[in-house]
């Protein structure tokens, strides 16, 4: 669900962007670019600690490293500072409710994982609607009955 989540946010940030980044000029099909600033945005400061691995006699430096450690309460701060900064830029667009309901009802049916069979047992995952997760399902005798929800 994560991978699909980001996945999501990762479109629909380039979708908004792209639509906030252009207005109409007049009523014809012409359309001026709006260069937006990186100075327009006010960006959670992200600190640098340079970190050097040597990879088969590479020198690879990693200078986020230290944002690896997702218990560190620095890394946890800067976490809720980009997520907060995410949510004030992409939910200020006026497109983002009608990118959301038609993303919505595009997502909105039942999906089925490929069954697995083993033995005289069929598993398979099923996904109804906008479930968040999966139910893994057992099929015996053609009876199927919840294992896991």
């Amino acid at each position: 669900m994560k991978k699909s989540f980001s996945i999501f946010i990762l479109v629909f940030s380039l979708l908004m962007f792209s639509c906030a980044t252009t207005k109409n000029v007049d009523k014809t099909n012409v359309k001026e670019t709006k260069k937006v600033k990186k100075s327009e945005f006010n960006y959670p400061k992200t600190e640098r600690k340079i970190v050097k691995d040597n990879y088969f006699g590479t020198i690879v430096e990693d200078p986020y490293r230290w944002l690896e450690d997702s218990k560190n309460p620095k890394v946890i701060k800067w976490t809720e500072a980009q997520n907060a900064f995410t949510k004030k830029t992409i939910f200020s667009f006026k497109q983002t409710g009608k990118f959301y309901n038609i993303l919505k009802k595009l997502w909105k049916y039942d999906k089925m994982m490929t069954p697995v069979k083993r033995g005289n047992l069929i598993f398979y995952r099923f996904k109804k609607g906008l479930q968040n997760q999966p139910t893994l399902f057992v099929k015996e005798n053609g009876k199927s009955k919840v294992l896991i929800d």
